[in-house]
């Protein structure tokens, strides 16, 4: 179990080495981007462009450039969240009609008990790729 953690966090660090600031050319402008500055704030949109000393991103509200300076790591998000909640909603309710079934219904009011736990343990689950570290 060790080595499969240690083998993951090799993983992850690959994707988004030091310093590795033209990676974010791979960006697509319709992948949903989050920015975390060195000031704790969070901005989510789309990558609009970047230059060698800043970054733009579009926001709900509006456009923001922050300098490469204050950037600490920049993640795409491959899927939304409401992806990995109904998976896991899935996945649990089937469990729970699986689980249902042998027992001829007794336990049939737990299955959506089941599948919300499962939408839980989905939203959960981290679906975001580093693409820079600073």
């Amino acid at each position: 179990m060790r080595s499969a953690v240690l083998l993951l966090a090799i993983t992850r660090c690959a994707f988004a080495s030091p310093d590795d600031w033209p990676a974010l050319g791979r960006i697509d402008q319709s992948q949903q981007t989050v920015v975390q500055t060195s000031d704790r704030k969070r901005y989510e949109g789309a990558l609009v462009s970047y230059s060698a000393d800043a970054l733009i991103i579009r926001t709900r509200k509006d456009e923001q450039a922050i300098e490469k300076s204050r950037v600490e790591v920049v993640f795409v998000r491959e899927k939304p969240r409401s992806h990995s909640a109904r998976k896991g909603a899935i996945i649990a309710g089937a469990i729970g009609v699986a689980a249902a079934i042998p027992t001829y219904g007794a336990s049939v009011g737990a299955i959506p008990a089941v599948a919300g736990i499962g939408a839980l343990i989905g939203l959960s689950q981290n679906t975001t790729t580093p693409v820079y570290r600073k």
